[in-house]
């Protein structure tokens, strides 16, 4: 059975994640810069893309060079070549070309090595010079034993072959999640904090019963959450017992 355009199946195609041999192509003791191809570019016509990663240089620190290539080594991707999006013409793959390298330079949220890791992915072949095509590209990355998925859907016009992308913490042997179960009868409250004073990002989520979460007062019924970022978090137990699990990120 054929796959219309616009339909889910064509807006979500299926994608194979695989590991990735990086190599490393570049370093200036400011950012590392590694390279990995998907596909063969030996075997004739079959589509081939290149994805780069770039995060700050190890700088020699051996600790920092072990926790960069196990990161890499966890990475997972994969890509799928698709009819083109008819919403995204030339023009507005131009414009998406020319914002990711406007974003390198200027805005509150554009791309820092120190902060951030960048995924640049571009499509080798085919040559989307002489066929427009469209892409979607999925990425999985694991920070600290734990998963995260990015689905980025890529629409290649002619010409346009290359996207890039940042969307998770640069530092990666500072970046800390811990998971805390915790629970609290009606009336009482715990009070959850670091063991030094710094700001974490506490995601509170009810397993069972009803809580308010301060700062900001949020009541949190079965299944629900809130996410709030302080020194320090309190719940509060409103229906008779409240099981919880709290998400702290530094």
């Amino acid at each position: 059975m054929s796959t219309q355009q616009g339909s889910p199946a064509a807006e979500n195609p299926k994608v194979d994640l695989q590991p990735l041999a990086f190599i490393n192509t570049h370093d200036d003791k400011l950012a590392a810069v590694y390279q990995a191809k998907i596909g063969n570019i030996e075997v004739p016509d079959e589509p081939v893309l290149e994805l780069t990663v770039t995060i700050a240089s190890p700088a020699g620190n051996e600790k920092a060079a072990q926790e960069i290539e196990k990161f890499l080594s966890e990475v997972r991707a994969g890509f799928a070549v698709t009819a083109p999006n008819p919403d995204a013409g030339q023009d507005a793959g131009q414009d998406a070309s020319q914002d990711a390298s406007q974003d390198a330079s200027q805005g509150p949220d554009t791309f820092n090595v120190d902060k951030y890791i960048l995924f640049d992915a571009e499509l080798i072949r085919p040559d989307t010079s002489k066929v427009r095509v469209g892409v979607t590209v999925v990425i999985q990355t694991t920070i600290a034993g734990f998963t995260r998925s990015e689905r980025i859907l890529i629409a290649l016009a002619n010409g346009v072959r290359r996207v890039s992308a940042w969307f998770m913490r640069r530092r990666v042997r500072q970046f800390a999640v811990h998971y805390v179960p915790g629970s609290v009868t009606q009336g009482k409250c715990n009070l959850h904090q670091p063991s030094k004073p710094v700001k974490m990002k506490a995601t509170v989520t009810s397993n069972s019963g009803s809580a308010t979460v301060c700062p900001g007062n949020r009541q949190i019924n079965r299944y629900g959450s809130y996410t709030v970022t302080a020194y320090s978090v309190t719940v509060c137990g409103v229906s008779p017992t409240c099981c919880y699990t709290v998400r702290e990120e530094f």
